[in-house]
């Protein structure tokens, strides 16, 4: 396997077990709670993160996202997360959704690297290279959000497991 490629599964499987860990470290009465009616509650970041481990899953295999805008990907998104209601129902999704990532790039050889792909909301084209680390950085993002609700609701702990 090539390197870019090792590097890009484990830096997934990185945010994959930071992102578990910082689930299971959630107390009960702070999965649905949020700062804002608008913010995301811990439940629905980490479904959010593991609905997009898919979709781009999905894109770095030449299928396009569906959505033409980031506003219309978040209503869908926001929708879709409301289907999840329990921390087991949302390890469920992303475990699954990560397992099948990792399937993939298990599959992955250094030619395929170079297959076209389409990138969402009309960023244009690229190759499977230019998108490989894309489920590690967009859950690596939602890793700060779910972080940082933490600190607002009082949780200081740095949770690295130590």
């Amino acid at each position: 396997m090539a390197e870019v490629i090792q590097r890009a599964k484990q830096e997934f499987e990185q945010s994959r077990g930071r992102m578990m860990g910082l689930l299971k470290d959630t107390p009960d009465d702070k999965l649905n709670w949020s700062p804002s009616p608008t913010a995301r509650s811990p439940l629905a970041i980490v479904a959010h993160a593991g609905i997009a481990v898919h979709n781009i899953t999905e894109m770095l295999q030449g299928r396009p996202f569906g959505a033409s805008t980031s506003a219309i990907a978040d209503k869908g998104f926001r929708k879709e997360e409301q289907e999840f209601t329990s921390r087991d129902e949302v390890v469920a999704l992303f475990e699954k959704n990560a397992a099948a990532y990792v399937a993939w790039i298990d599959t992955l050889t250094e030619e395929g690297l170079n297959d076209p792909i389409t990138f969402p909301f009309g960023l244009g084209t690229g190759t499977v290279l230019h998108g490989l680390t894309a489920a590690a950085r967009h859950t690596e993002a939602h890793i700060a959000q779910l972080e940082y609700v933490q600190t607002i609701y009082g949780d200081q702990d740095w949770h690295m497991g130590i």
